[in-house]
């Protein structure tokens, strides 16, 4: 996943040069593991699992250590500016730990049928633009254009999981698509008593004959895998908390290159009342 853009240095606690969580050792003790052979990981599940957890946990925990002894050991001789730094390098991988604990427990709580969400009537044009926004100061990357019709009905959805699904579909495409290219998101009602909502990239794209793979707890496309990041958790989630809110996504190839997911929720009674409401005086994403 492709982070909050800052300078990886900053000058450290004595002035004696530049602090780089890059360069240190890892805090925790013992030499970083040996990348395990990739087709015996990819042939043993759990040494796939292993790997690729201690991998994502590895790097934020090790920059919250060192960011942590910085300010401790570092006191008043910390300039403002690297203090600054790495109180935001912190909060930065705090937040990426969170995520993918979040991304678990989605993925552990809904297998299957178990544990179905509550829904109630969201009327999407009023409470995307806000999910948006904050992904958007989250990830300076990402750009999104929206396109929402003002009379839009209604969904049946859990606010709450459905903006960690609209999350991981964000920080899926600003990870692999090119920078500065925007990701586009249209919601269109059907003829089937739902709602469309399609996010589109111009990523890598997907291979149709992995694309329901992509949703399996811990597969990695090779376009993620030469990415080197993400721990494939992020769509497993959404599919799992989709189908919780009867709701079902797919991956398919985007004509002109990219990958297309789509999102389709059930369209609520006409006569519920929606929440979202309140947020009528957001601006629509651009």
């Amino acid at each position: 996943m492709e982070q909050r853009h800052r300078s990886e240095k900053g000058q450290d606690p004595h002035g004696q040069g530049a602090w780089d969580h890059r360069a240190l050792p890892p805090p925790l003790g013992g030499a970083p593991m040996a990348a395990p052979d990739e087709d015996a990981a990819r042939a043993v599940e759990p040494m796939r699992v292993i790997e690729i957890l201690s991998h994502e946990l590895r790097s934020p925990i090790t920059t919250i250590h060192l960011g942590t002894k910085v300010l401790r050991d570092g006191g008043n001789r910390i300039s403002g500016p690297v203090r600054l730094e790495v109180v935001e390098a912190v909060e930065e991988e705090a937040e990426r730990l969170y995520r993918l604990v979040e991304d678990l427990l989605a993925v552990a709580r809904h297998e299957g049928d178990a544990a179905p969400l509550p829904v109630g009537p969201l009327a999407i044009q009023h409470w995307l633009p806000g999910t948006i926004a904050a992904e958007v100061h989250a990830y300076p990357a990402l750009a999104v254009r929206s396109s929402v019709p003002a009379d839009l009905p209604p969904v049946l959805a859990d606010d709450g999981a459905l903006a960690h699904v609209v999350r991981n579909l964000l920080a899926n495409a600003v990870r692999y698509a090119p920078r500065g290219m925007p990701v586009e998101i249209v919601a269109t009602p059907t003829d089937s008593g739902t709602v469309r909502i399609e996010f589109l990239d111009r990523g890598p794209g997907v291979n149709a004959a992995e694309a329901d793979h992509l949703f399996d707890p811990f597969y990695r496309a090779a376009a993620a895998d030469a990415a080197g990041s993400g721990a494939g958790l992020g769509l497993a989630a959404a599919r799992r908390l989709l189908r919780a809110m009867h709701g079902t996504i797919e991956a398919r190839p985007r004509d002109g290159g990219g990958a297309r997911f789509i999102v389709t929720l059930p369209i609520a009674e006409a006569d519920a009342e929606p929440d979202g409401e309140s947020r009528q005086g957001i601006a629509p994403a651009s």
